[in-house]
């Protein structure tokens, strides 16, 4: 585990009420590009990460509220510590995904589902592949347009049972427009 970045004026509650508001955030390094920031507005203060991204361009996140008002919780109020590791992961991920190793932005299920077809293509034969696709046709028009973030265990077991519930789906003929279906027995 690193060691921990000091500042005296950023670590406790007392030392951010000495600091004088204004516009910019105080800035401290956590690691070589990245820093955690402290801005102090006038119902409490935010932690900031800022990333160096080339060019004299910096891009940041606000990654808490502080816990100049309200004691920390460790998820939304972190006390300086906290932020600092919460930057360190906020920073990690924005380099995993600039990277190309994880995906920038929400990735839903249709994203993963494509993902995981790309690496199946390259897998198996092309009955296999076919398979897969008739599968994932089920499950894309309910739960494509989600973010996978956001999937729960709930969800999928009411998605599960409404689909055993449906219709059966019964092969179609090659010319026709429509899945045909027939009643459950």
């Amino acid at each position: 585990m690193p060691r921990s970045t000091r500042h005296s004026k950023l670590e406790t509650r007392s030392g951010r009420a000495t600091l004088p508001k204004r516009k910019a955030p105080y800035f401290a390094k956590v690691a070589k590009g990245l820093q955690l920031g402290y801005y102090r507005g006038s119902a409490g203060g935010t932690w900031i990460a800022r990333r160096y991204v080339g060019s004299g361009r910096y891009e940041t996140d606000a990654v808490g509220m502080a816990d100049d008002t309200v004691d920390a919780d460790s998820v939304k109020v972190l006390i300086y510590f906290q932020a600092i590791e919460a930057a360190r992961g906020w920073g990690e991920r924005r380099r995993l995904a600039d990277a190309g190793v994880t995906h920038k932005g929400s990735y839903k299920v249709s994203d993963a589902v494509r993902d995981y077809m790309d690496e199946i293509r390259a897998e198996k034969s092309p009955s296999a592949v076919k398979n897969i696709e008739y599968a994932f046709n089920v499950v894309l028009p309910e739960l494509g347009d989600l973010e996978v973030e956001t999937l729960t265990y709930s969800r999928l077991t009411k998605w599960r049972n409404d689909l055993a519930t449906r219709a059966k789906r019964v092969r179609k003929k090659r010319n026709a427009t429509k899945q045909p279906t027939r009643a459950n027995a």
